[in-house]
């Protein structure tokens, strides 16, 4: 099966309006041993879209080609999406579990991306000291080493030279030009030099290519001194402030999940804490007559959606009409989700515990 893996939540496959549309989800494993668990997940999935929808049988077929590939299941992390348009099919691979499903309508289920792009999820880290540095990639469940992406200079006696006097600066990866002639050892000169060339090689090799957020991990002294002389837009505003050396991978993921966890949840109470405002001063409300109204006329600026409880009924964007129905299998949730979307609204699936109401849909207005 031919198919893009999608490296953000965003894809054109969004903007297509001829269905049906097929959404996959469902959990994996990055293990080779647990790579015939995953084939039967996909197998199930398969047997399922045959026996619900016989009349899909070219995306049937599809499917069925990835069983047998195995560059496909190499990429395979916690959780897989595949979507499928009559045109084109797009991979997400997830680093964290999804619940398994299998949705097929005129617009794609989005709402597991949805919940997992408005999280700080994967990230990568950059690991440095005066002598060195190290990359890793992963989430705070699991944290993987990096490559390096070529055989530029990594440490900073490769970069500075071992001869003082004969002390060698590259100004940016890839060249190098003569410098000072320096006391032996690495004065606080020779750090500064070294933190730039290492800044230019992440930015340039890693950053800019993965657009994945970046990490500091170091010791408290070196962060402030890093962050001053970085151009690296995606190096992120907080970091891990200790010494590396000792770490194993399992530290590492705990130590960024002290910092993503927190991070994630303030940011989702900040929205919460907004809607609150908001239903005071009547900028917001969880009325869900007011909430699809509001969908309908691109009045939304912040749509707030229970992952815990769906609405279900039928939407027409057209006459501007709605039915709330509970008997429905059509997920209105989802279908609100979509267009808010599409008018640039903010969306948000929250846990049942973090929705400031009882209501499964709630919106802050755009004014």
């Amino acid at each position: 099966m031919r198919y893009n893996v999608a490296k953000s939540f965003y894809h054109p496959i969004f903007d297509e309006t001829e269905g049906p549309f097929v959404s996959i989800y469902f959990e994996t494993s990055p293990f080779a041993q647990d790579r015939n668990k995953n084939q039967i997940n996909l197998k199930n999935m398969i047997s399922t879209l045959n026996q619900q929808h016989p009349e899909l049988v070219a995306q049937s077929h599809q499917l069925t080609e990835l069983l047998d590939d195995p560059s496909f299941w190499d990429q395979v992390k916690q959780g897989l999406a595949i979507l499928m348009s009559p045109n084109e099919n797009v991979v997400y691979f997830l680093p964290e579990t999804l619940k398994s499903s299998l949705t097929i309508g005129d617009h794609f289920y989005i709402l597991p991306l949805v919940r997992h792009y408005q999280q700080l999820n994967e990230v990568q880290l950059l690991l440095l000291n005066r002598e060195n540095f190290k990359l890793f990639q992963g989430t705070y469940h699991k944290v993987e080493p990096l490559p390096y992406p070529n055989d530029e200079p990594i440490t900073a006696d490769e970069v500075l030279g071992t001869d003082t006097r004969q002390r060698y600066f590259s100004a940016t990866p890839g060249g190098r030009m003569q410098g000072d002639d320096g006391k032996s050892g690495m004065d606080d000169v020779d750090m500064l030099r070294y933190f730039q060339y290492v800044d230019k090689y992440v930015n340039n090799y890693v950053s800019k290519v993965s657009k994945l957020p970046l990490i500091l991990v170091a010791l408290p002294e070196y962060h402030k001194t890093f962050r001053e002389i970085s151009e690296n837009n995606f190096l992120f505003e907080q970091g891990i402030k200790m010494d590396f050396s000792g770490f194993t991978h399992d530290d590492l993921a705990t130590q960024l999940g002290s910092l993503l966890i927190p991070y994630n949840q303030a940011l989702l109470s900040g929205w919460v804490n907004k809607f609150n405002t908001g239903q005071a001063n009547g900028s917001a409300s969880d009325f869900i007559e007011d909430v699809l109204t509001a969908v309908l006329e691109k009045r939304v600026d912040t749509l707030l959606i229970s992952h815990d409880s769906f609405l279900y009924g039928l939407i027409n964007v057209e006459d501007q009409t709605y039915l709330v129905d509970e008997s429905r299998s059509n997920n209105l949730s989802n279908e609100i989700a979509v267009l808010a979307l599409k008018a640039k609204s903010r969306v948000l699936v929250l846990d049942e515990d973090m929705m400031p109401t009882k209501s499964p849909v709630a919106m802050i207005a755009r004014f």
